[in-house]
Formats: structure tokens, C-alpha cells, sequence
């Protein structure tokens, strides 16, 4: 940007002038210096690491399942009160979609039941839920699939998102 304003629009338009003083319009703005190839290749493969070592810390083994708290009400941000049970159960399977990797998640009765309980506009802010992954072979392929289920709690403080073995189930 080049400065365009004289002496006189300055004190004219006050609120323009504080965009003046930092800079943003004069000649003696700070540039941002550009990086070269090497170091954007170098940030690149640093952030591609990071991002790998995130998603092996957060993969869940095959035959183990996960016990995790789940918020609804951040996925209900904006949403008419009419749709706000349908829209839970959608993002309880949105989570389990992006958690486990798989299109395949069945939703348990009982989780339907809990989430519709109190009616189509006021479904609990919180539930405890248990997703499984396991390896149905109906077809030709086996395929992943996960099951989430409900498990009963009244106290969510201090419960934290644990991996549970198929041999303490």
C-alpha cells in the first residue's frame, strides 16, 4: 500500500488514523520476508511429521474399543430445536467416522433411546459412550465397522477418553 493520505484527510477521519500509525498504509511498513525454497520444504516435511505423529497416537487398535465422554452441544451450535436430536445423532456419527476411519457405524438401540429421551428438541448435553471396531465379514470383503453404544453415567467430571482391550470387556 502506498500512502495516500496528506496531512489534512489524516486528522480529518480519526479512525483512520490509527491504521496509519501502525503502519499499514505508509511506505516504512514492515515487509514479511520471503522464504526461501529450502526452508518451505523443511517447514513442510516438519508440519507433515507432526501431523503423522497425531495420527498415530490417536489410532485405536483393531479389536479394542474406546470409552470417551461426548459433548453434543458443539455440534448443535446454531441448529433449530426441531432438528437437534436428529442432528446429535449425526454428529456422534461424524465422530466415530473421523475417529476410527470407517463409513460403517452402527448406532446401539439403546444410545437412540438415550438421545431421544427427552424429546426431538432437548437431547443430553453429554454422553458416555463406548465405540467398538470390529470385523464383520458379511459379503465377499470384510469390512470395519463400529459400533457405538451408551453406557450409564451421572458424573462426568474427571472421566477421560480411555482405550478399553477386548480382554477387559
Amino acid at each position: 500500500w502506498v500512502c495516500v493520505f496528506s496531512h489534512h484527510n489524516l486528522f480529518t477521519h480519526p479512525p483512520l488514523y490509527h491504521l496509519f500509525i501502525m503502519g499499514r498504509y505508509s511506505k516504512l511498513a514492515p515487509r514479511t520476508k520471503k522464504l526461501d525454497k529450502v526452508n518451505k520444504d523443511q517447514l513442510k516435511s516438519e508440519r507433515r511429521d507432526k501431523l503423522r505423529a497425531r495420527k498415530e497416537k490417536r489410532e485405536v487398535p483393531v479389536d479394542s474399543s474406546l470409552e470417551l465422554t461426548f459433548n453434543t452441544r458443539r455440534g448443535m451450535l446454531n441448529v433449530g430445536r426441531k432438528y437437534r436430536a436428529p442432528r446429535a445423532i449425526r454428529t456422534i456419527r461424524a465422530a466415530a467416522r473421523k475417529r476410527f476411519q470407517v463409513q460403517d457405524v452402527k448406532i446401539d438401540s439403546e444410545l437412540n433411546r438415550e438421545v431421544w429421551s427427552r424429546g426431538i428438541t432437548n437431547p443430553p448435553k453429554k454422553l458416555r459412550l463406548l465405540m467398538t471396531r470390529r470385523v464383520e465379514e458379511s459379503g465377499d470383503k470384510p469390512k470395519n465397522v463400529v459400533h457405538v453404544a451408551f453406557l450409564p453415567c451421572t458424573e462426568f467430571s474427571g472421566l477421560k477418553t480411555r482405550v478399553v482391550d477386548s480382554t477387559e470387556e
